[in-house]
């Protein structure tokens, strides 16, 4: 994994590694990232406290990596906001725009035809890139590549389905792993990660874009929506 800090460099420790239950994830290919299985020595204290939470994240950061079932998936956070860019075959096929506090996404299909336009629907029960579901507890620790992360494991509470994922102290998601509406399994894990500024203007719509309210019911009609869990 391409770890830098503000600069180019590998962080073997860094801010140490976080899980965050997010997008999705996937298998990592030997020319990407191959995950170690070999955990670091742990705390004395494996599993967590009743009150424990999982770490949210505490500053600007971008991390990109392998979607499960197919494609590629880019995070990027500021300020309480998430940017999500999906891949597909290399090419770019939608940005979201989270904002997790209003529970809401704004999608923007990269697709012809498409540019001036954005939909705006609710975030599926299952998307926790940023917050856990309330009964999550830390049940271990792992490493995605370098990396070290807290490994979480809750219960989406209207699916009933597990969620899982592993987080960097500083409450970076580096894999997450989830069921869908639909009962598919996806995942997410990361190949590159950085601690850097971002562009505000990145967590916005363009201007000239009129953006469209969907149902929940027409979500899944959305280009690019159905990619999200």
């Amino acid at each position: 994994m391409n770890i830098t800090n503000g600069r180019p460099g590998v962080l073997a420790r860094g801010m140490a590694g976080v899980a965050v239950v997010a997008l999705v994830g996937g298998a990592v290919s030997s020319g990407a990232l191959a995950q170690q299985v070999s955990k670091p020595k742990p705390p004395a204290r494996e599993r967590s406290a009743p009150d424990e939470r999982p770490p949210l994240p505490a500053s600007d950061f971008s991390v990109r990596g392998t979607v499960t079932p197919k494609g590629e998936a880019k995070f990027a956070y500021r300020d309480g906001h998430l940017r999500v860019e999906i891949f597909r075959g290399g090419e770019r096929i939608m940005v979201g725009l989270v904002d997790p506090g209003a529970h809401t996404i704004i999608v923007l299909p990269d697709l012809p035809g498409m540019g001036s336009v954005a939909f705006e629907m609710d975030l599926p029960p299952e998307f926790g890139f940023v917050s856990m579901p309330a009964d999550s507890r830390r049940i271990g620790f792992d490493t995605v590549s370098t990396e070290p992360c807290e490994v979480w494991r809750g219960t989406d509470p209207d699916l009933g389905t597990p969620v899982q994922a592993c987080f960097t102290v500083d409450g970076i998601p580096l894999r997450v792993q989830a069921t869908t509406r639909q009962g598919l399994k996806v995942a997410f894990e990361a190949t590159e990660l950085e601690r850097t500024p971002q562009d505000p203007a990145a967590f916005d719509v363009p201007e000239g874009v009129r953006v469209q309210r969907v149902p929940p019911s027409l979500q899944d009609m959305v280009p690019g929506g159905g990619l999200l869990p």
